[in-house]
């Protein structure tokens, strides 16, 4: 069983817990690139992006398999609410400017193609809330 567990917003966990939303969409960034996507070149698959060897190969990406998702809310002490959910499916998708081209970001000094991993969500599995 692969599951990744993600921080979020109060609002977002109620909307998910209550099925008013059906997806969570996270910012594809170096610092958690290797949390959403690994890399394809010449039909090899890469799960960092550093181990790719130099060329002029074309890089593929793809979003990570997951089987379920542990949602956490809360302050980050003691025993937090979270909800378990399925994924039903997992892509990327690329930002583009009005010429077809990546829209750049930067983090840290290094620029990056600005993607986004979109998670369809399934069934709620567990939950968790502390009722105080």
């Amino acid at each position: 069983m692969n599951i990744l567990t993600l921080s979020i917003k109060q609002k977002y966990f109620d909307e998910i817990l209550s099925g008013k939303k059906d997806f969570e969409r996270r910012e594809i960034k170096p610092s958690n690139v290797e949390n959403y996507v690994s890399f394809i070149v010449d039909g090899k698959e890469y799960e960092r992006e550093e181990d790719i060897p130099d060329g002029d190969s074309e890089v593929m990406v793809k979003a990570k398999s997951y089987d379920k998702l542990k949602l956490v809310t809360g302050e980050y002490k003691g025993k937090r609410p979270y909800l378990i959910v399925e994924v039903k499916d997992a892509r990327v998708e690329f930002l583009y400017d009005e010429n077809g081209d990546f829209i750049i970001g930067m983090e840290k000094g290094k620029e990056y193609a600005l993607a986004y991993i979109i998670f369809e969500l399934g069934n709620i599995v567990e939950t968790f809330k502390d009722e105080k």
